[in-house]
C-alpha cells in the first residue's frame, strides 16, 4: 500500500517537473563534439550507438551508454533512500538550428534507462532521405531522502536533476 502511494505520487511529481522545468537548462558553455558533451564541470559523458547510415522506412534500435556525475550518489535504480531515473526525450528532426528549451517543447519520444549506464533506443525509424538527426535531451534525476519530516510528518526529500543535449546525426538512403 505504501509503495503503492510512493509510486503514485512519484508520477505526479515527475509530471509536475516535467511541466514546470523545460526549458531551464539553457546553458551556452554546454558544447557537443562527436557525441560527447563537455563544459567547464564535466557533469555527463554519453555516446549514442546507433548506425551512421540508415534506410528509409526500416526501424533500427540502439543505446545511449553514459556517465553521469550522479552516479557519484547512486548508481542502484530501485534505492529508495537514493532513488534514481534516467530518460532521454527525444525526437527525429532534419534540423538542429533551434534551443533546449524550444526542444523540451517538441520531443516526441520518451526512453526510460534499465541502469544507470544505458537508455536503450528502439524502433527509430525515418520516412525520407537525408540527413536527419536523433535530437533529445537525457534527463538525469536523484531524489535523496533526508530522514526528515516536515511539519504535516511528511518525508522531506532533496530532488537533483540535470538535463543535456543528446544528438546523432544519421543519413538516411534509399533501400538498395
Amino acid at each position: 500500500m505504501i509503495k503503492n502511494n510512493f509510486i503514485g505520487l512519484f508520477g505526479v511529481l515527475c509530471i509536475f517537473l516535467m511541466l514546470f522545468s523545460c526549458g531551464k537548462n539553457t546553458k551556452k558553455s554546454n558544447i557537443i563534439k562527436n557525441n560527447k558533451q563537455s563544459s567547464l564541470t564535466l557533469e555527463i559523458e554519453y555516446n549514442i550507438e546507433f548506425p551512421d547510415t540508415v534506410h528509409i522506412n526500416k526501424a533500427y534500435s540502439g543505446s545511449i551508454s553514459y556517465t553521469s556525475i550522479f552516479d557519484t550518489i547512486t548508481t542502484d535504480f530501485g534505492n529508495e533512500e537514493k532513488y534514481r531515473y534516467v530518460i532521454f526525450r527525444s525526437l527525429v528532426s532534419d534540423s538542429i538550428d533551434y534551443d533546449v528549451a524550444y526542444l523540451s517543447t517538441i520531443v516526441k519520444d520518451t526512453f526510460g534507462a534499465v541502469t544507470n549506464k544505458i537508455i536503450p533506443l528502439k524502433d527509430i525509424s525515418f520516412h525520407k532521405k537525408g540527413i536527419f538527426y536523433i535530437d533529445g535531451i537525457i534527463e538525469d534525476t536523484a531524489i535523496i531522502n533526508l530522514h526528515k519530516k516536515n511539519e504535516k510528518g511528511e518525508d522531506l526529500e532533496r530532488w537533483l536533476i540535470k538535463e543535456f543535449r543528446a544528438t546523432k546525426k544519421v543519413v538516411v538512403i534509399d533501400k538498395e
